[in-house]
């Protein structure tokens, strides 16, 4: 009897799983779904994930990780392919290489979106530190660029913020004048920076 109990409450736990998961399968917007199946045809192992407002799927097309996002309109935004480094283009492969030059490669994706065309994404080792880099296909590297207004208003923003706010009481007090004091020269450091690097 003992026996019978368990197998019958692992059929009810599996039944459960397998409902859930075509129940939150069920919740993926008709649109997404078809948008996926006209645009990936072969794509194998589907798995769907929410993602703020867009939902991305990860599956396996021609023996390739890749994953998709899509609006919730059907709209695609993105594809992520991973790639091997010698899939990169040669004048990809050289604009990494002369940028880091003492960086080892661990891992890259072929990334497409429908403005920006073909970029290439590197995971590089230096040391200890991993960091994530961004090649365009020409292969120049792809930098944040910010808006020189937004650099200029950084020492303002910083200087008000000082006049405003009041340091939590486990902060040791400083006069309200030393304060913004700080905070501007904070603004202007960053500041600087940014144009140094703009």
């Amino acid at each position: 009897m003992k026996h019978i109990m368990i197998a019958l409450l692992s059929l009810f736990l599996v039944g459960t799983t397998a409902f859930s998961l075509v129940a939150k399968k069920d919740k993926i917007p008709q649109a997404v779904v078809e948008s996926m199946k006209n645009k990936f045809p072969d794509a194998q192992k589907v798995n769907w994930e929410k993602e703020k407002s867009e939902y991305e799927a990860s599956f396996v097309v021609n023996g390739i990780k890749t994953s998709a996002n899509f609006k919730l309109d059907g709209t695609w935004t993105e594809t992520e392919s991973v790639i091997p480094v010698s899939g990169l283009p040669k004048i990809v492969l050289d604009g990494i290489l002369a940028a880091y030059p003492a960086a080892t490669i661990v891992g890259t994706a072929k990334i497409e979106t429908p403005g920006k065309g073909v970029q290439y994404e590197a995971d590089i080792q230096r040391g200890k530190k991993k960091t994530e880099i961004l090649f365009n296909a020409d292969g120049t590297e792809k930098v944040l660029v910010i808006p020189m207004p937004l650099i200029t208003s950084i020492p303002v923003l910083a200087t008000a913020f000082g006049a405003v706010y009041s340091p939590p009481p486990a902060v040791p007090p400083l006069a309200k004048g030393s304060f913004t004091a700080v905070c501007t020269a904070a603004g202007g450091v960053i500041s600087g920076l940014l144009m140094t690097v703009n």
